[in-house]
This record gives C-alpha cells, sequence and structure tokens, in this order.
C-alpha cells in the first residue's frame, strides 16, 4: 500500500545519560517496518597518566604508567596502550606497540633531539577502536 510520506523516530544513546533524536522520513510503497536503536559509547577516559622524565631527551629511557583508565562500557575492554612521540613539525614514531599491559617503557631514539620540543603521547583503544589521546 501506498504511505505517501512517513515518519519514523530514532533515538541514539549518547553515554549514560545522554540521547539524541533522528528523525528519518520515508516515502512510497512499505513491506516491512524496520525499528531500530543506536548505542554510542564514549571513549576511554577518567584516567592518569606516570611518566619517569616529562623531558624527552635523545637515548632516554622513559617509563610511562597508564592507570585508571576506563571504557565507556565493560564488554569494551580490555583497553591497549601505545606510546608514540611527536615533534611539532609533526614527526612521529611509536615507540611501544599496542599492548594490553598499561606499562609502557621505551628509550627515546637520537634523532629526536630537545630542538624538536618532543611530546610522549600514550593512546588507549577500546575493542570497538574508540581512542583517547594522552600527553606524558
Amino acid at each position: 500500500s501506498s504511505l505517501g510520506s512517513r515518519r519514523q523516530l530514532l533515538q541514539t544513546t549518547v553515554a549514560p545519560t545522554a540521547t539524541t533524536n533522528v528523525t528519518a522520513n520515508f516515502s512510497g510503497t512499505a513491506q516491512n517496518v524496520l525499528d531500530t536503536s543506536v548505542t554510542v559509547f564514549s571513549p576511554p577516559s577518567g584516567g592518569v597518566l606516570e611518566v619517569t622524565s616529562r623531558a624527552p631527551t635523545p637515548l632516554l629511557r622513559v617509563n610511562v604508567t597508564a592507570t585508571g583508565w576506563v571504557a565507556g562500557a565493560p564488554h569494551l575492554e580490555p583497553l591497549m596502550y601505545s606510546l608514540t612521540i611527536v615533534t611539532e613539525e609533526g614527526l612521529e614514531k611509536v615507540l611501544s606497540a599496542p599492548s594490553p599491559s598499561p606499562v609502557m617503557s621505551a628509550r627515546i631514539p637520537a634523532t629526536f633531539t630537545p630542538l624538536d620540543n618532543p611530546t610522549l603521547v600514550v593512546t588507549i583503544v577500546d575493542r570497538l577502536g574508540g581512542d583517547t589521546h594522552a600527553t606524558a
């Protein structure tokens, strides 16, 4: 049967408390009706970083521990942690590959000097790819 124009309301849940309403317009002939809801989870949050040196210099070994980070929902764990060094010019090098361990240790490459103004960045990723970047 011809429905002309039909409106269907979809509800999206964002984080535990916020909701967003989305309206979809349908026209023509409908044989099946689709009801759907979409749940959007927050990226990892709530943690702190402990680092042995806040001024990375060439060949220095740095130890970083990420504690207290939680996923947007329990089924999005375990979280994965990685450590990268980034310069103001955008040069970056992964120092510690993604791992479920929140403890990372790496040596600063000789090619990154204090003149590059390097920053250590920890990336925390959940099972769906939601990520948070924190500077150490």
